[in-house]
């Protein structure tokens, strides 16, 4: 008994025998151990991809169309539904989102890494949900911010053509049956992209119908050429009178048909026509036929090639499109030119806005200045460079304000700005006693204009920026003279209130 129980304890004692075919509990290829593991992860990470996309679009529809906004320009950063501007030097405005609630992408996205990976990697939110876009800009600006994933997923865009800045129907890019500007050329490369496309939904204005009916017999008569009205996927919408809305190629509505009996005769004839010409070209039943047979039109697959659509990316000027928001370094930027990805190296990144902020030098390699300025706020006499100015500048980084000679500030149009300031001063509420303590430090309008002329002198063109500057010379000669009147009239009447 000792003898066996010597055997137990011999050297192998402690350890796993192989004979018994029992594999180390922590080894990653042991099934009981990913089992384990497994069982580690909450219920719903647990269940089949598949189910969870499902939930995924369940969770994330929105039932009314989502309103994209670009938050600024350049950025790579949208907001929805209720927003306001905010103007900031250097950068036009900011949208800041109103909503209470985000949207549930967003909070599903912050949840936890397994989640964000799935929604990242299956983008559901794209794919069950419609983008609305105020202007067709608005629509080429999104695609290009957004990952190639992200485009792929897409299936239903609205694009409002009804804003105001479209009373010119013929200057529309959407709306040219012969001239197709590169704007509308970008806009059907990045719409290339979107594989999975189903519906882009144009409103239209009912008051276009003229525009509206030759544009239509062109691309009736040509099929072949690059237009969103050759897509099989394009449904224009007539918007009328009471906000009603029919489809161009269907049926008329009972509603609808009320509202267009109220137009003029000759303006229901042309709706009718082009409801005819729409329903005989069978865009409806084409939409149909793509459904079940997946084709695309040849001068649109022409359009998906990397040359193109880099080229449309580049030309809505985003300082990180889709394309590099993919990658580990953001610098690492594979769209555009070489000398414009070098520059943006120098550059610092603003994570909340997506855009770069440029380190730009405040002077040019002549002593001009580079950094935008947008208003003066003091004029004062140096005895070495003349009259100097107290700028403020619309640049983010360095200060505020400083004190330029006429030389390095001067640009066109600055001489407004200058007879502006004065015209300020004279017109303002300052008491008496400040005011003319003020006009007895400042160099008057017509010593201002003298020295514009110096340093100028001999290329006018520079100082008034157009060909014609000795006309312009005189022209502004005259203002700064009568000008030079009134300030030598107030200071003369403060004088002898102040003076002794």
């Amino acid at each position: 008994m000792d003898a066996n129980r010597k055997d137990v304890a011999g050297p192998n004692h402690g350890r796993t025998s192989p004979s018994l075919g029992i594999g180390h509990l922590g080894h990653n290829d042991n099934p009981p151990f990913l089992a384990t593991e497994g069982n580690k992860l909450p219920p719903f990470l647990r269940l089949p991809i598949e189910i969870r996309i499902m939930i995924y679009e369940w969770a994330v529809a929105v039932e009314e169309p989502i309103q994209v906004k670009q938050i600024t320009r350049r950025s790579n950063k949208f907001v929805w539904g209720k927003c306001e501007k905010e103007w900031r030097p250097g950068m036009r405005w900011i949208l800041h989102n109103l909503e209470e609630q985000p949207l549930a992408v967003v909070s599903l996205n912050r949840t936890c890494r397994q989640i964000y990976q799935d929604l990242e990697r299956w983008p559901v939110f794209y794919r069950v949900n419609i983008l609305h876009f105020s202007h067709p800009i608005h629509l080429s600006v999104f695609l290009a911010a957004i990952t190639p994933q992200r485009r792929k997923m897409i299936r239903r865009i609205q694009v409002d053509l009804t804003r105001n800045e479209y009373s010119f129907p013929h200057e529309h890019p959407w709306l040219r049956p012969v001239r197709h500007p590169l704007s509308l050329l970008h806009s059907l490369a990045l719409l290339s992209q979107c594989k999975d496309l189903r519906k882009l939904s144009v409103l239209l204005d009912f008051r276009w119908e003229y525009k509206l009916k030759d544009y239509l017999g062109c691309t009736n008569a040509q099929h072949d050429i690059p237009s969103p009205w050759n897509l099989p996927c394009f449904l224009p919408h007539m918007l009328l009178p009471g906000r009603q809305v029919f489809v161009l190629g269907s049926p008329i509505p009972p509603q609808c048909m009320s509202q267009i009996r109220w137009l003029p005769v000759n303006m229901q004839d042309t709706i009718f026509q082009m409801n005819r010409d729409m329903l005989a070209r069978g865009h409806v039943g084409q939409l149909r036929h793509w459904l079940r047979e997946r084709q695309w039109p040849k001068w649109f697959t022409d359009l998906d090639t990397p040359s193109i659509v880099s080229e449309a990316i580049t030309a809505q000027q985003l300082d990180f499109p889709g394309e590099n928001r993919i990658a580990r370094d953001l610098f690492q930027n594979t769209v555009g030119s070489i000398s414009s990805r070098t520059r943006r190296k120098g550059r610092e990144f603003n994570p909340s806005l997506g855009i770069l902020h440029s380190e730009m030098p405040k002077y040019g390699a002549g002593g001009e200045l580079a950094w935008q300025w947008s208003d003066i706020l003091g004029i004062r006499w140096n005895d070495v460079f003349g009259p100097e100015f107290e700028l403020r500048f619309d640049q983010p980084q360095g200060p505020v304000t400083s004190w330029e000679p006429l030389r390095a500030m001067w640009t066109e149009g600055a001489e407004y700005k200058v007879r502006h300031y004065y015209y300020d001063l004279l017109k303002g509420t300052s008491p008496p006693d400040i005011l003319f303590r003020q006009m007895q430090g400042i160099p008057s309008p017509g010593l201002v204009f003298e020295s514009i002329v110096d340093v100028f002198s001999g290329n006018l063109t520079e100082a008034f920026g157009t060909e014609n500057a000795r006309c312009r010379e005189v022209a502004i000669g005259k203002s700064f003279n009568h000008l030079e009147k009134r300030w030598q009239s107030r200071l003369s009447k403060l004088e002898k209130r102040f003076g002794a």
